[in-house]
């Protein structure tokens, strides 16, 4: 595809919680507009007092779409003047969706939380490192909450607080949920002014095996530590709006299978 960039199109931002096909988007993007046009960040801490914008703030006006495993308090700012947005996955898929890809990371990196190669997911979902904790632990809720850059593992003294301001997040961004990707690009794309259809590519593709079927108790164990991101996951899904608020999704039950 021959890379295409508008002379006056804002800046696209896209706050990337993990295991949300940003790889797959990221090579659509880089599609688009060239891989130089296109800016991605990994995980970001910010200084003690600074103001988490100062990181982005270079990019905007330079980069077509910037995406990045950075937390809201590093976007909010630049929200407005921006096209911006954020996917949703169903929060079991999606915590499986990390087990499968640390499981394809090398010892020297698994070592460093904790994990030896050939873990299970028991051994997963007892790693204390927060890096991989604060995934595990209502990832989504944590990572709009901005609780995601903390290191903190505890969630909040105010549950409904949590998934609140997580909420709360999601109003001032346009939404889509995994399973409607296409169709909410698609839809996005002509707003942005991109007279084609975006192709998602798949990309870091995280296959189930049936060696790494949770048991029921490990099930269970998942499913507790994400009441919130399930509620999150499950009003985003029942809004019923504007496409460019919330995209709606089939009434079927969720794969837990590979997607992106």
């Amino acid at each position: 595809m021959v890379a295409f960039k508008l002379t006056r199109m804002k800046s696209i931002l896209f706050p990337h919680i993990p295991k949300t096909a940003g790889t797959s988007i990221y090579c659509a993007f880089c599609n688009v507009f060239g891989d130089a046009n296109v800016t991605r960040f990994a995980r970001a801490v910010p200084p003690p007092g600074s103001d988490p914008s100062d990181f982005l703030r270079p990019y905007l006006g330079r980069s077509a779409a910037i995406i990045g495993h950075l937390s809201y308090p590093f976007w909010e700012r630049f929200i407005p003047q921006a096209h911006a947005f954020t996917v949703l996955r169903e929060p079991v898929a999606r915590v499986l969706s990390l087990f499968r890809y640390l499981q394809t990371r090398p010892t020297d990196e698994l070592a460093i939380y904790g994990l030896a190669k050939r873990f299970t997911i028991s051994d997963f979902l007892a790693c204390r490192h927060s890096e991989v904790g604060q995934q595990i632990d209502n990832g989504m809720c944590r990572f709009l909450g901005s609780y995601f850059d903390s290191g903190d593992l505890r969630v909040s003294a105010d549950p409904q607080e949590f998934l609140e301001r997580a909420e709360d997040t999601l109003g001032t961004l346009d939404v889509a949920l995994i399973e409607d990707l296409e169709l909410a690009l698609e839809r996005w794309a002509a707003g942005w002014g991109i007279p084609f259809a975006i192709e998602i590519p798949r990309e870091n593709v995280t296959w189930p095996l049936q060696s790494d079927e949770p048991s029921g108790s490990d099930l269970a164990e998942i499913i507790a530590r994400n009441a919130l991101d399930i509620a999150l996951y499950n009003r985003a899904r029942n809004v019923r709006v504007r496409l460019d608020c919330y995209c709606t999704v089939p009434e079927s039950p969720v794969s837990i299978g590979a997607q992106y």
